[in-house]
């Protein structure tokens, strides 16, 4: 059975697909999405208005629209931790060199405050 094109151009990859392309700071943009992606699962679940939102993490709504959006570029690291600890979240980081690939991964835990 022979492949197709199509079939050719699929690759597995790994968790960090901004590594995988080769992108500069991929390590940094893979911990930026993680913590992006729970804060806007815990802002969903709490069931906060933007502005609403944007009080208990003091700071504007167009910053939360760029969050809802995942606009990595506006954000650093800090940031997001400092609005993760806003919306009462205790967080953990391991940050570890892959031996196999060299690339940094980092790893975002979040738990959840009692």
């Amino acid at each position: 059975m022979s492949k197709t094109s199509a079939d050719k151009m699929v690759r597995e990859v790994g968790p960090n697909l901004f590594a995988e392309f080769d992108i500069p700071g991929a390590a940094e943009k893979h911990a930026k999405v993680q913590l992006i992606l729970i804060i806007n699962a815990l802002l969903k679940k709490k069931g906060l208005t933007q502005k609403q939102a944007a009080q208990l993490m003091k700071c504007t709504q167009p910053e939360v629209s760029a969050l809802k959006n995942c606009k990595l570029n506006k954000f650093s690291l800090e940031r997001l931790l400092e609005y993760l600890f806003s919306l009462g979240q205790d967080v953990e980081i391991t940050i570890r060199k892959s031996r196999s690939r060299k690339v940094h991964r980092r790893g975002v835990k979040v738990v959840t405050a009692a």
